[in-house]
């Protein structure tokens, strides 16, 4: 048996790797947030081919020309962004730089992870997660997008609406604008995950195949509540029963998925 000192000191090298592989990956997220923030996309043209280099350039950055493009993307060309505090609009740029540069580094931050917890995992559990990799990536975009191109065109234009038919001058801040952006982004992002949780849960035997099947009604209602908290209201009930419609139809693949993952634990 291990004494109390050599557990204290294995317990200290596990820190200290963590500490490290964290550093290494907020290394490479500073790195690229500096590159998004201080610098623009310049073309060259080389014979055949266009060549791509960063530029120094505060006021037509990466992050600049991105915000403008979710700007001309997703709000009505009648609403107005106004910066409200002095430093709004440079607080915007920066969670727009944040934005990409946690994006660009993710594989890096996936990677220290995936090597600090190795020796801890099995052959199975490794395979498995080797797996889930790319579902769970493209499963993420997925709902990226349906945020970017369904629900948040439709939410502003809702704000839009609104504040006309209220007598209200139709103004948003531009913090408050990247704001929902990202959070819509990234909570939808996060919500097309749940095969992959339902299938995570099922492999650690905390919910079986039958168990999803048995509450279906119970995770349908939810889905339609978390439709009615995320949607404007004011689409007639398509906005709500599409983004309803959708999670339920994701956990019903999670439940698919599980009882696959059953059926090939038992032969």
């Amino acid at each position: 048996m291990k004494s109390d000192d050599s557990r204290l000191a294995e317990f200290m090298e596990h820190l200290s790797e963590l500490v490290r592989r964290i550093l290494t990956a907020l290394a490479v997220f500073f790195i690229f947030f500096f590159l998004f923030f201080a610098f623009k996309p310049v073309w060259v043209d080389i014979g055949l081919i266009k060549l791509l280099y960063p530029y120094p350039s505060l006021f037509d950055s990466f992050a600049v020309q991105f915000f403008n493009l979710i700007k001309r993307t997703l709000l009505p060309p009648e609403m107005m962004l106004i910066n409200v505090n002095s430093f709004d609009t440079l607080v915007a740029v920066i969670y727009v730089a944040m934005s990409f540069a946690l994006i660009f580094s993710l594989p890096v931050w996936i990677y220290e992870l995936a090597v600090f917890v190795a020796p801890a995992l099995y052959q199975n559990e490794k395979r498995i997660l080797r797996l889930l990799l790319i579902p769970s990536t493209l499963l993420f975009v997925a709902g990226a997008m349906f945020a970017y191109y369904v629900v948040l065109p439709i939410l502003f234009r809702f704000l839009y609406y609104l504040t006309i038919y209220t007598g209200v001058e139709p103004t948003i801040s531009v913090r408050t604008f990247v704001s929902v952006v990202i959070s819509y982004t990234i909570a939808l992002g996060l919500s097309f995950e749940l095969p992959m949780v339902m299938l995570g849960l099922t492999y650690i035997g905390v919910v079986g195949y039958e168990g999803w099947i048995k509450n279906w009604r119970y995770a349908v209602v939810v889905a339609f509540f978390i439709a009615l908290l995320i949607s404007p209201g004011a689409t007639g009930g398509l906005m709500e029963t599409t983004i309803g419609l959708t999670l339920s139809a994701l956990y019903f693949v999670g439940a698919l998925l599980s009882r696959h993952f059953t059926g090939r634990q038992k032969i």
